[in-house]
């Protein structure tokens, strides 16, 4: 009878465990970062969701406005702060946008969601 002890590292059972470890650490690792980048994620959704709004009343602020388009859009988060207020209309359970110039609303956005021509709009 042979009492001779295999090293752990030549089990069958040793590359089992040591991808369990690994799979471990990293999904560990990943939550990590899920984690600290979450909030940044968030706030760049809306801020781009904000830009798409101002993108598409651009047009109809520097008409009301006369100024120039590019600089409307340039100057993104306070052009937005200043013209577009969200709004709601009857009927519609969608978030809406109105654009208010001198007390007079000139532009309503109402976001459609689904497919579009190319794909979401």
């Amino acid at each position: 009878m042979n009492n001779e002890r295999i090293p752990f590292r030549e089990t069958l059972i040793y590359p089992i465990v040591f991808m369990i470890i690994l799979s471990i650490i990293f999904v560990g690792v990943l939550a990590l970062m899920y984690h600290a980048t979450k909030e940044k994620v968030e706030t760049y959704k809306e801020e781009s969701y904000q830009k798409i709004v101002l993108d598409l009343c651009a047009p109809s602020i520097a008409t009301a406005t006369r100024l120039n388009e590019a600089d409307i859009i340039s100057a993104s988060p306070q052009s937005y702060n200043e013209y577009i207020k969200q709004s709601s209309l009857k009927g519609v359970d969608r978030p809406s946008f109105a654009v208010s110039i001198d007390d007079s609303v000139i532009v309503r956005v109402v976001d459609i969601p689904g497919k579009g021509l190319w794909d979401k709009m």
